[in-house]
């Protein structure tokens, strides 16, 4: 296959989780060589913060002088964004290629039915990151642990698991503990495990699944975390007498790179050297799309990944943080399987206006139905026909000069192409 042709074959495949069985991804790596059992991994899984969360352990160990190679999902702007070795995409000609011995191993399976999206990157990765002979592979779950079929991997180096809530019920359960068993999976026999500060209930369980795999369990202590600077471009800690740097915003942010740091900990007690100017410098390295990202300062414009109620509670408390007092100008996208009223009601309190929008993806929920939410809530709501009219148009009502993009991942390439084009523009006149 050439590269668009890659692309819209994995654009067709379905979505839907429930179709993965671990034994079509053992058959259809089997026919690739087992690329699996050739390398080491740190396996990730969570509700919020596993994308950041293996951005930072990827960085570290890339500033630590190790091949890395870093699987993460959804991507923002274009699919390469999924497969990186030392934070470089995926070449076009390397995706398709890849994918290309991946749909042919596919044809020689017994398979009932065509694979996920899923199945197929999660292939496409591990035979990519064995050819080009990666020292460790930073694999993060889709939405799930047990059943994501990146499980399919033989006990990791390093087993982490993210904050955790409530999200994906239909698939998981309704409740937290239901949440919390399936990202436990991931945790085999003799796995190191790094486990963000859970309730009680999910500790319990984590901790038991633990005791069951004869596994060690690390929990950072949060309590310990001292913000000695915070500014609207960056964040200096202190943790345990390590004094770091951050370029990613909000306490959430802080609380992901101490995980990191105790990932890092560990890994070095296993052998792997990682100095602490190497994780300083790693966790000063990472930049990642959508996680409280400015992307403009005059106005402030911010775009955040926020899509379920605890992301956008992460999000509200950093906006207070940052903007005490004001009212900030939200445009806001919604997926059907989310909860979006309490979202937009968890954000009325510090909105000024929610500029609802449309956007290109089978689940967006359409504005009109946003706007029966809206109306519900505040006076101070409209829906817009285009991204670009709500960009416009939020630049011109802002009264606070922020402006902040929430609700979904799925639309953020034509906010950044708007301001790119924007500073292209006032640079010719420069000149």
């Amino acid at each position: 296959m050439e590269y668009l042709e890659s692309i819209n074959y994995i654009s067709n495949l379905s979505t839907n989780i429930t179709r993965h069985r671990m034994e079509f991804m053992s058959e259809l790596l089997k026919y690739l060589g087992e690329p699996h059992k050739y390398l080491k991994f740190i396996h990730i899984a969570g509700t919020n913060g596993k994308g950041t969360t293996a951005n930072y352990i990827s960085n570290i160990l890339k500033v630590s002088g190790y091949r890395v190679g870093l699987y993460t999902s959804p991507h923002m702007e274009i699919w390469n964004e999924r497969i990186r070795i030392n934070q470089k995409l995926i070449s076009d000609q390397d995706f398709a290629s890849t994918i290309t011995s991946v749909r042919n191993a596919i044809e020689k399976t017994d398979k009932q039915e065509l694979p996920t999206i899923a199945q197929v990157l999660t292939a496409t990765s591990l035979l990519y990151f064995y050819q080009n002979q990666c020292d460790i592979v930073v694999l993060e779950t889709g939405c799930g642990g047990k059943n994501d079929p990146t499980n399919v991997i033989p006990t990791p180096e390093l087993a982490v698991i993210t904050k955790l809530s409530l999200d994906h019920t239909n698939y998981f359960g309704n409740s937290i503990l239901d949440i919390a068993k399936e990202k436990a999976g991931i945790i085999k026999n003799n796995t190191d495990t790094i486990v963000y500060p859970q309730s009680n209930i999910v500790t319990e369980l984590l901790h038991n699944q633990c005791l069951e795999t004869q596994s060690n369990l690390y929990i950072p202590s949060l309590s310990n975390v001292n913000l000695l600077k915070r500014e609207i471009t960056k964040q200096l800690f202190e943790y345990k007498g390590f004094v770091g740097e951050i370029y990613l915003l909000g306490q959430h942010q802080l609380e992901n790179a101490i995980v990191a740091i105790e990932a890092s900990i560990v890994l070095s007690k296993k052998g792997y050297q990682i100095t602490p100017d190497s994780i300083n410098n790693g966790l000063k390295s990472t930049k990642w799309t959508g996680r409280t990202e400015v992307i403009n300062t005059d106005p402030v414009f911010i775009l955040d990944g926020a899509h379920n109620i605890d992301g956008i509670e992460a999000l509200a408390n950093s906006l207070i943080d940052y903007f005490y007092g004001e009212k900030i100008t939200f445009i806001y996208g919604g997926l059907n399987t989310k909860d979006n009223e309490t979202m937009l009601r968890c954000l009325a309190p510090i909105a000024d206006n929610f500029l609802l929008i449309p956007y290109d993806y089978p689940r967006a929920v359409p504005t009109h139905e946003l706007a029966s939410i809206a109306k519900e809530i505040t006076p101070n709501y409209k829906e817009c026909s285009s991204i670009e009219e709500a960009i416009k148009l939020s630049l011109e009502i802002t009264t606070s000069g922020i402006i902040c993009v929430a609700g979904s991942t799925y639309y953020f390439k034509p906010f950044k192409e708007y301001f790119s084009k924007k500073r292209k523009e006032s640079k010719k006149i420069e000149l």
